[in-house]
């Protein structure tokens, strides 16, 4: 959620015009429901022979991460490769504003045309994991094929090969508004994201999907609306501390006589980081004399930010409104 730009993957222009055309059921397109059709079937039969070639038991179980570009994906897969697992991420898309394809392993785009890869690259990643992976790390949206029409059979399709599935919550994929209890956290979410109460049907019906269907979940620090966890909660957000460790020397300046102080402040929503009372905060410092600077990192790569925040600045104001 935070960090984390619209789920829909990008279409090329000349397709996403010749498929708007009112064609559409429920939310997905003629052409994919076309597709789906045939698909059903094939699925079926490639989930039960990707079951007879499992291994009873892996003593390290291959793991899959996708298809939602979320970054902790990729550091929570380098982490599971150092500590020795076969570990993959595979995506339908980047969100290109902060992060970078190589961010990555694949691209929905690496295993179809790039122009059918909206229409063939869920089916493709799909098959494929079925194959390499024996653990589904994914949203409560769901996985690879969470935005094609077969989406209610995807739980199904895992156990039939033998899959394991994990499931963790990063933000719109979970949050009920209705259901978070902090009303502070309320207000903060729905003034970034005020189509989070209008989906809230869409999204319990994904949440509750696989509440059911899992065999483990967890929310980290977002349990309101979640029925179960497996995992006790807390936060599971993964960072690589090695290449976040400061490139230079602590400034002494102190806003008066030793210099400027900067204050960076990196929202991709302003609402739910609280950005109006840190500007305001910063703004009241300097009235007072004293010599502050704000550093607003917005809509910038993840190495540029890494960059600014191990040798410009001074102090991190992250997030205080929730």
């Amino acid at each position: 959620m935070p960090g984390v730009e619209s789920s829909a993957m990008a279409r090329p222009p000349a397709l996403r015009q010749h498929l708007s055309l009112g064609l559409r059921r429920g939310g997905a397109t003629l052409l994919e429901h076309l597709v789906a059709l045939p698909a059903l079937p094939l699925l079926g039969a490639v989930a039960l022979a990707a079951r007879v070639r499992r291994p009873p038991r892996r003593a390290r179980p291959r793991v899959v991460w996708g298809p939602e570009p979320i970054l902790s994906y990729a550091h929570w897969s380098r982490a599971l490769r150092k500590a020795g697992y076969d570990s993959e991420t595979v995506m339908h898309s980047v969100y290109t504003r902060i992060n970078r394809s190589d961010d990555f392993d694949v691209l929905y785009e690496d295993l179809v045309p790039a122009e059918w890869a909206f229409l063939f690259g869920p089916y493709a990643a799909f098959v494929r994991a079925l194959f390499g992976a024996d653990v589904f790390q994914h949203h409560y949206s769901g996985g690879f094929l969470s935005t094609t029409p077969l989406w209610r059979v995807e739980g199904g399709l895992l156990r039939l090969a033998g899959a394991r599935v994990v499931t963790q919550a990063h933000g719109n994929d979970a949050y009920l508004s209705s259901q978070i209890a902090d009303l502070s956290l309320r207000h903060a979410l729905l003034s970034s994201y005020p189509a989070l109460a209008r989906n809230e049907a869409r999204t319990r019906r994904r949440v509750d999907y696989w509440t059911a269907r899992s065999d483990c979940t967890f929310g980290g620090l977002q349990m309101d609306g979640l029925g179960r966890w497996d995992v006790l909660p807390c936060s599971v957000a993964t960072i690589e501390v090695q290449r976040w460790r400061r490139e230079s020397a602590y400034s002494r300046a102190d806003g008066r006589d030793a210099g400027t102080v900067r204050i960076a402040h990196a929202p991709n929503h302003r609402g739910f980081k609280g950005s109006e009372f840190i500007i305001d905060a910063v703004r009241q410092l300097r009235e007072e004399g004293l010599d502050i600077e704000l550093v607003l990192l917005e809509g910038i790569q993840n190495a540029e930010l890494r960059r600014i925040l191990t040798s410009d600045v001074d102090v991190l104001a992250e997030q205080i409104s929730a």
